[in-house]
């Protein structure tokens, strides 16, 4: 061999290609596929279907014996234009706001006076706060009703601090009546929020805080 063609850079030898796709190991995937199967059939035969059915239903002028009648979208006009129904709806937007919006807000605030304040006894709150979502609704509602009667713990407490004006039979009125509803529902959602935020926080690593 020469001096010029040893000083030369030696190529690398190609290394054959393997002849098929390697499978990544566990099993097939048409095996996952039938684990999640029994799920999709509940899912389909449970929500999908009556789902697809009532939106058809909702097409049609039927009082549920008589032959139906095809009325295209006025059934949805008559919603829209029903004060009665638009009422509805805003109440339950009302409900929407104290069950969801407004315990994330709560609680998010909570954990982080929690988290970057130096409390005592800092799980003993953490069991307060969630311990309405614990209680059975049953009992919820038995004993936020008695805190709302006329002569409940809440009106006599607003009368003792000399705010009689404010005491009212809050079930029973209507202004007050949905708020009053409203915020027990935060009050139970808050510790189920609470948790998940905390959960969330402290995989947070805590040089980021500095």
């Amino acid at each position: 061999m020469t001096p010029a063609a040893a000083s030369r850079p030696v190529a690398a030898t190609p290394l054959p290609r393997e002849s098929g796709k390697r499978r990544a190991p566990g099993e097939p995937r048409r095996v996952a596929y039938l684990y999640i199967l029994p799920a999709y059939v509940v899912f389909v035969l449970f929500m999908l279907v009556p789902l697809v059915r009532a939106a058809n239903i909702s097409l049609f002028d039927w009082n549920g014996l008589t032959p139906a009648s095809w009325v295209g979208l006025e059934n949805y006009q008559e919603v829209v234009a029903d004060a009665g129904l638009r009422a509805a709806f805003g109440h339950a937007a009302v409900l929407i706001f104290f069950y969801a919006v407004f315990p994330v807000v709560v609680a998010l605030l909570l954990v982080a006076t929690m988290t970057r304040a130096r409390l005592r006894g800092l799980g003993f709150y953490r069991t307060v706060l969630f311990l309405p979502q614990v209680i059975a609704m049953v009992v919820v509602a038995v004993a936020w009703r008695n805190i709302y009667a006329p002569d409940g713990p809440l009106n006599q407490v607003l009368r003792a601090v000399g705010l009689d004006g404010l005491a009212r039979a809050w079930l029973g009125d209507f202004t007050w009546a949905l708020p009053a509803v409203g915020f027990v529902g935060t009050w139970v959602q808050m510790g189920l929020c609470i948790v998940l935020f905390l959960a969330g926080i402290s995989q947070i690593p805590r040089d980021l805080y500095d």
